[in-house]
């Protein structure tokens, strides 16, 4: 098994890094407890989540998914 990173994981971790460095960053500013997650042609939102849910499922979906592939890899 080869533990090296690759270039896609550098990027990966980069990505994960301004993920986690926004959803700190803005997180504390948000003052509703559910944050927009889809909008439509209309410009008004289609669903929204739980403000924790909303900040925090994007950097642990990168996550699981790079974790999948490494396991089919």
């Amino acid at each position: 098994m080869d533990c090296r990173m690759t270039e896609g994981d550098i990027a990966l971790v980069l990505a994960l890094l301004i993920m986690i460095a926004c959803s700190l960053h803005f997180g504390p500013r948000i003052q509703a407890g559910r944050i927009a997650m889809q909008w439509g042609f209309d410009r008004e939102p289609v669903w929204s989540a739980p403000k924790a849910i909303g900040l925090w499922a994007l950097p642990i979906l990168a996550i699981g998914l790079r974790i999948l592939i490494a396991l089919a890899e």
